[in-house]
């Protein structure tokens, strides 16, 4: 019953894709079963961590993370929702990259280069809207000219953009303050053309900015396309771009502490991982 809430309260309240919901409900599922769980006095972590050391001996680390991010999201719903005291996973933390291969930001030229690639695609005379090139163009931008995360980029529904006054709400954005951002006027130009392109060939959205996705697969193609390997992060390492460059152009913290939509400066400071050629200009 509280899986069925949680699902409902996810898709209706914090605009997630169904689809999404669901998988991380069937995830708590299972643990519920396989943990033995008979109700929320169970709810421990010890208990848990147990469970994710047995998921980690068959699945892959990503897979694992995602895992207890579900577990965890499922546990402060229980809390919001007074079923328990307090949410009993909190002390449990999200595994994080063990090193910072393939989580530095990407290099200027790759981020022109991605761009670039996806413009060529729009473009070709073999192109059609299922390849989601237009759609890829547009997260592209929305990392990069704008800062937003993977998941932001893929829960922004087209009622929160307002493209005569180059302003959008982030749908669902990780802090869940629904922030307004500024778009840049290539970011809305590249709207606009999105917009006019879906309802020309009729391309059901759901009410989202970027239809089905787009592709995972397709994107982590096109970062292989320019150079940008590795398995964690990959995606991150755009929106680590977004805030080194700022940087870099002399930003000062607080500024892009607030353009971030961070709470913390020292999180934003270690978004910033400028490359040798960035460095080279002050190097004297």
């Amino acid at each position: 019953e509280t899986l069925r809430d949680w699902i409902a309260d996810a898709v209706e309240r914090l605009r997630q894709d169904p689809t999404n919901a669901e998988r991380a409900a069937r995830v708590v599922e299972r643990y519920l079963s396989e943990a033995g769980i008979g109700g929320p006095g169970d709810l421990r972590a010890p208990g848990l961590m147990a469970w994710l050391r047995r998921e980690a001996q068959a699945k892959a680390p990503r897979t694992v993370r995602n895992e207890l991010a579900a577990v965890r999201q499922w546990s402060r719903f229980l809390e919001a929702t007074g079923t328990v005291e307090r949410a009993p996973f909190e002390s449990v933390k999200v595994a994080r990259c063990d090193s910072d291969d393939g989580c530095d930001a990407i290099t200027d030229e790759q981020a022109e280069m991605l761009l670039s690639n996806a413009r060529e695609e729009c473009s070709s005379d073999r192109w059609q809207i299922r390849a989601n090139a237009p759609a890829r163009l547009a997260a592209y931008h929305l990392m990069l000219d704008c800062g937003l995360r993977i998941g932001e980029v893929r829960a922004q529904r087209w009622d929160d953009v307002d493209l005569q006054r180059r302003l959008m709400r982030i749908s669902r954005d990780k802090a869940k303050r629904r922030d307004v951002i500024p778009l840049p006027l290539r970011v809305a130009a590249v709207l606009r053309w999105l917009r006019r392109v879906q309802e020309s060939e009729g391309v059901e959205t759901g009410g989202r900015v970027i239809p089905a996705g787009p592709n995972a697969k397709k994107m982590r193609a096109d970062l292989d396309r320019v150079g940008c390997a590795g398995e964690g992060g990959r995606f991150h390492r755009l929106r680590k771009h977004a805030i080194t460059s700022r940087a870099m152009q002399g930003w000062d913290v607080w500024r892009l502490t607030k353009w971030s939509r961070h709470r913390d400066p020292k999180t934003t400071m270690r978004y910033v991982r400028p490359s040798v050629n960035d460095l080279r200009g002050i190097a004297g």
